[in-house]
Formats: structure tokens, C-alpha cells, sequence
């Protein structure tokens, strides 16, 4: 499902919680957003953060969740 609210490559780093920078390029941060949707994004963002709390042993996951995550 793709996100008519994200139009720019800063609002797509934005919804990925990726700084400019660090996206890989800006038509794949955006193209990514677009896909995922605001919704999906803010899930992906929790996702990575979750696993990497598990990698610093703040979460009780099992080293296979947090590598499917990951």
C-alpha cells in the first residue's frame, strides 16, 4: 500500500526514522515508504528497535527472533 501523504525524500527518511544521510539513495528511501505506508514503517522502525534492545539483552527474544528481525 503505498502512502500519498509521503511526496518528498525528507518525509520518506522521516517515516523510515532514517537520517538523509543514511539512506541508501533517495529514491529507494522513498519508493520504501511509499510501500510500506506510514503504518508499516512506524512497524519496521519498532521491529529494528525491539531486536536490537534483544541483541543488548534488554529483551527476553530468543537469538532467532531477533535474527529474523534484524
Amino acid at each position: 500500500m503505498q502512502s500519498p501523504d509521503i511526496a518528498t525524500e525528507a518525509q520518506a527518511a522521516e517515516a523510515l526514522g532514517i537520517a538523509r544521510a543514511a539512506a541508501p539513495s533517495r529514491s529507494q528511501a522513498l519508493d520504501a515508504a511509499r510501500r510500506l505506508g506510514m503504518r508499516g514503517s512506524g512497524d519496521a522502525v519498532i521491529a529494528l528497535a525491539d531486536a536490537e534492545l534483544a541483541l543488548k539483552g534488554k529483551l527476553d527474544w530468543g537469538p532467532e527472533a531477533v535474527l529474523r528481525c534484524s
